[in-house]
């Protein structure tokens, strides 16, 4: 695994993020009764600077809590994600869903982190 990716499970790990994956949430049954509370990061886009010198990568950290996603289970998120070297946020957005398990609503924020490189 690249590093920034390697730095991104780490981050998460000592926000306190307990159910983390890489790419998809796997291993969960959306038809049972289990609360989605999880984080999932991955790769997002790769795209050239202006001046054509270097690129930016930018990953996404989806952070899902059932029902309510608390502000400080996100600003700790948000704060190991900010402690990567080389790496900023690059913007939060919010996302929302159903758990066809339970019924209950689904809030995501999804935490987009840059990090460029120069060619």
């Amino acid at each position: 695994m690249e590093p920034i990716l390697e730095a991104i499970s780490d981050a998460l790990e000592k926000s306190g993020e307990e159910r983390v994956f890489y790419g998809i949430a796997i291993g969960l049954d959306s038809r049972r009764a289990e609360p989605w509370n999880f984080t999932v990061y991955s790769r997002e886009s790769i795209d050239p600077s202006a001046n054509k010198t270097g690129r930016t990568r930018r990953y996404t950290v989806a952070v899902t809590r059932e029902c309510y996603l608390p502000e400080d289970v996100l600003q700790r998120v948000v704060d190991a994600l900010d402690a990567i070297p080389g790496a900023r946020i690059d913007g939060i957005s919010y996302e929302y869903a159903i758990n066809p398990g339970t019924g209950n609503p689904v809030e995501q924020a999804i935490v987009t982190v840059a990090k460029a490189e120069k060619r």
